[in-house]
């Protein structure tokens, strides 16, 4: 029996290891930029949502940073701050990849993490995220190892 559970627990975590995803909506609650007439600016920008994982977690999450424009250039450094039903948490930084329209897809890196979370720390993971009447977002995300 020992070593049915044994296995059991090395199955259970390698397929938590292998694969996590989350999804979020939200929206901006704070935004300001600066605007030359020459297609360079400075944004700063917070968001505020909620979130769901694929592990059957739930909780609220903030994002700050700056997007920088420099004409068709452009630079995205957000940090973001999970806080799930336990008070549990993790911070990731989000890269931009390639913007669509409304539709942005990037790269999530797990940068830091509570106990249950630190599986996540160092992982890069791949995003989309839409837009809804440019201020609210639908956000998703995948990590495969």
């Amino acid at each position: 029996m020992k070593i049915l559970f044994i296995i059991y627990f090395f199955l259970v975590t390698n397929l938590i290891a292998a694969e996590y995803s989350s999804e979020s909506s939200g929206k901006e609650t704070y935004k300001f930029s600066i605007d030359t007439t020459d297609g360079y600016s400075t944004e700063i920008r917070k968001t505020e949502g909620t979130w769901t994982d694929n592990l059957g977690n739930y909780g609220l999450n903030t994002c700050v940073g700056t997007i920088i424009k420099e004409k068709e250039k452009l630079n995205l450094d957000l940090m973001c701050e999970y806080v799930d039903q336990e008070k549990q948490k993790n911070w990731s930084k989000l890269y931009r990849k390639k913007t669509i329209d409304d539709s942005v897809i990037g790269v999530v890196e797990y940068i830091d993490a509570t106990d249950k979370y630190k599986f996540l720390v160092g992982k890069k993971c791949n995003y989309a995220v839409k837009f809804y009447d440019t201020s609210f977002f639908f956000f998703k995300h995948k990590c495969n190892e």
